[in-house]
């Protein structure tokens, strides 16, 4: 059987072992069809999300920016 090594927690503010066992998992897409390579990566699923999570990263760093314009505004009168 495996030994266990208990996790130190040095801060307050670390994970503990319990909570961090509780966090969601990561999951696995169902692939629509295998290659015959065997890899299950369907690239157009892929590249549709990259596009999607780069267009809402622009889109909260431009309003991240423009509200602080707005702050800089206000405190420089």
């Amino acid at each position: 059987s495996a030994s266990q090594v208990a996790m130190a927690q040095t801060n307050p503010s670390h994970l503990s072992a319990e909570l961090s066992a509780q966090l969601p998992n990561t999951f696995m897409r169902k692939p629509t069809q295998n290659n015959l390579d065997g890899n299950t990566v369907d690239m157009d699923v892929e590249r549709n999300n990259f596009v999607e999570n780069s267009m809402r990263y622009e889109a909260d760093v431009n309003f991240t920016q423009n509200e602080i314009k707005g702050l800089l505004a206000v405190l420089q009168g």
